[in-house]
């Protein structure tokens, strides 16, 4: 699961021709390297440039959730509050624009609505497509949210609905 504009992007031809996916790095290290078998991606973010349907899916051809583990998934219906986790890796850090670590931050919870999970936690451009977590007792790590942008003293996350909890269970489950 990622961010819609991290795999379509209209301006450049819209899908990727091909793609390497490595789910964790450190440095110049990389682990879990697959590749990318297909794509999709929210029909209004593709037709429209729509960011309350920025959402993506990319299929490997690898099932690494069995190597890596599962993030727990979640959606309720009710507004979040309390602290949440963004993490990815952000294309700059303290002026270092050739990160290769993977980032995390903290923030509080700040607005929600029925498509959006605003935060002030301090993430970077290039963190879209990464999990805004929580944790629970009885799921663990659970994502609500996929990081989606950035603004003055904020950053938004496209929150995950009954909808988008739904498919993203179907395609997990059509992988195992």
């Amino acid at each position: 699961v990622t961010s819609g504009h991290v795999i379509y992007n209209s301006s450049l031809g819209g899908w990727p021709s091909s793609c390497k996916v490595w789910p964790a790095r450190d440095g110049d290290n990389k682990y879990y390297e697959s590749y990318a078998i297909a794509y999709e991606a929210g029909g209004n973010y593709v037709n429209n440039n729509d960011n309350q349907d920025d959402w993506g899916i990319i299929t490997l051809a690898d099932n690494l959730g069995d190597k890596t583990g599962w993030l727990g998934l979640r959606w309720q219906s009710n507004d979040y509050s309390g602290t949440v986790t963004l993490q990815g890796y952000p294309k700059e850090i303290g002026g270092n624009t050739n990160n290769r670590r993977m980032y995390k931050c903290v923030g509080s919870i700040t607005g929600c609505s029925s498509r959006t999970i605003v935060t002030n936690a301090d993430s970077s451009g290039g963190q879209s497509g990464g999990p805004m977590y929580k944790y629970y007792a009885d799921t663990g790590y659970t994502a609500i949210g996929i990081i989606r942008g950035e603004g003055t003293g904020y950053n938004d996350g496209l929150r995950i609905d009954e909808w988008l909890y739904n498919k993203f269970i179907s395609f997990r489950n059509k992988r195992t």
